[in-house]
């Protein structure tokens, strides 16, 4: 009698920081208001596996959202991202399209540092003018850890970088990765108009926030939102 065995390809969970540089403008008045979709190939066809939020008025978005993905060792896995501006509450797939970039995560596990950085091309393939980019970083999750940070952020006597008014700030939190890049981990609301704010209670798991590595340096990062131009940076620490 013949036996069947099935043994499973070996995985590990990892998370894909996103960001992206010199996208196309879309919007009249201001600037487009980018998201990304992940999408992995399965019989054939591409089925979505993970989505960023949606970042308003920027065209070299850090995304903080981090989608998670199986990486299977042995397993030919083609991906796809694709970025869209996003206005009002149509869905990605209903808005501007804006760029795609293929890749494998074989290639982006085998890259020095785990980080790809891909042209945008259009939906016939070809790379388009202005040289847009995506930069994607690969990073395996410690397994096991799955506590909860809660904090709350404020600022004062912050720089006035607006003509017309003061500021309107938003904080940014950034985790150090291999090579001396940083991927953005979070980001609060933005206060309109003031050089002082409290931002709401934030939750963030540490898995997303440090992998659980207490000694990983993390960075702070305050910015002033512009609907016309990108925004400024008011200091970090």
């Amino acid at each position: 009698k013949l036996i069947d065995i099935m043994a499973e390809a070996p995985s590990s969970a990892v998370l894909l920081s996103i960001s992206c540089n010199k996208l196309k403008n879309k919007d009249v008045g201001s600037l487009s208001d980018p998201q990304a979709i992940l999408e992995m190939k399965r019989d054939g066809k591409y089925e979505i596996v993970g989505r960023t939020e949606r970042i308003k008025d920027n065209l070299n978005p850090k995304f903080s959202t981090q989608p998670r993905v199986d990486y299977c060792f042995e397993t030919m896995q083609e991906m796809r991202i694709s970025v869209y501006d996003v206005d009002g509450n149509l869905l990605p797939e209903e808005s501007d399209f804006l760029g795609h970039a293929e890749f494998t995560m074989g290639k982006i596990a085998g890259a020095l540092d785990q980080m790809l950085v891909l042209p945008l091309k259009n939906r016939h393939d070809e790379g388009q003018k202005g040289e847009s980019t995506v930069t994607i970083i690969m990073e395996e999750i410690k397994q096991g850890v799955n506590e909860v940070l809660t904090f709350l952020a404020s600022a004062r006597d912050l720089a006035k970088k607006d003509f017309f008014g003061k500021s309107d700030p938003y904080l940014c939190i950034f985790k150090s990765m291999p090579g001396g890049t940083w991927a953005k981990v979070l980001q609060t609301e933005t206060f309109k108009n003031t050089l002082a704010c409290q931002w709401k209670k934030s939750r963030i798991n540490l898995e997303l926030l440090c992998n659980s590595d207490w000694d990983r340096k993390l960075r702070f990062e305050v910015f002033d939102w512009n609907k016309s131009s990108e925004d400024a940076p008011i200091g970090d620490l």
